[in-house]
C-alpha cells in the first residue's frame, strides 16, 4: 500500500525582473526549498495577486499562475495561519557564512549555510539545485523598500556576482567606538 502525500499549501511571494507575484505554492515536498526545487519548467501559484514594481496601480488578480523557473530571480515564504516555514532541517549541522549577491536590480545579503569543509563557490555555482537558500536575508532593490526575510530561495542562474566573508558597513560602523572630545577648558 502506498502512503499518501500530504499536500501542504504555502503562501509566497515570487520576485521576478519587472513584478512581484503573491500567492499559494500547493506541493507534497516537505520544505519550500523542495518544491521550487522539483523538477518543472515553471512553478504553479494559486489565488495571485501581481504588481509591477513601482506602479502600486498596476495589479492583476487570478485564481493561478504560472511562473517559468528561468525568470525567478528569488522566492521567500510567508508565515501565515495554518502554516509555518519547516527551516530547522537545513540549517542543523551546517557552516554559516556571510554573503552578499547580485541578482538583477535585487541586492541581497545573507547566510549561506554549508556542510563543514564546504565551498562557497560551489554550493552557487556547482549546485544541483536551481534555488539555493540564504538565512537571515536583507533585501535591497531601487524599485523597492528594504525588507528582510527568514529565508529567501534565490535562482543561482540569476546571480551577478558573489562577495563572501562579508564585512557589511553596518558591521564596521557598529564595531568602531565614537571619537572621544577633548575637554574644553574654561
Amino acid at each position: 500500500m502506498r502512503a499518501e502525500s500530504r499536500v501542504r499549501h504555502i503562501p509566497v511571494h515570487v520576485y521576478t525582473m519587472q513584478s512581484f507575484l503573491a500567492g499559494i505554492l500547493a506541493t507534497d515536498r516537505p520544505r519550500l526549498t523542495d518544491a521550487v526545487n522539483a523538477v518543472g519548467q515553471q512553478l504553479e501559484l494559486l489565488d495571485v495577486v501581481s504588481a509591477v514594481y513601482g506602479s502600486g496601480a498596476s495589479r492583476h488578480y487570478g485564481d493561478a499562475a504560472f511562473v517559468l523557473k528561468r525568470s525567478i530571480f528569488f522566492v521567500c515564504d510567508r508565515p501565515a495561519a495554518g502554516y509555518r516555514p519547516e527551516h530547522a532541517p537545513i540549517t542543523s549541522h551546517h557552516q554559516r557564512h556571510h554573503i552578499a549577491l547580485s541578482c538583477g536590480p535585487f541586492f541581497i545579503e545573507g547566510r549561506a549555510h554549508l556542510a563543514p569543509g564546504g565551498n562557497i563557490e560551489s554550493k552557487i555555482f556547482h549546485s544541483a539545485q536551481r534555488f539555493i537558500p540564504l538565512t537571515d536575508a536583507t533585501i535591497t532593490s531601487p524599485d523597492m523598500p528594504t525588507s528582510s526575510e527568514s529565508t529567501v530561495l534565490i535562482n543561482r542562474e540569476r546571480i551577478d556576482y558573489v562577495i563572501v566573508n562579508v564585512i557589511s558597513v553596518g558591521d564596521i560602523l557598529a564595531h568602531d567606538t565614537p571619537p572621544q572630545k577633548a575637554p574644553t577648558t574654561s
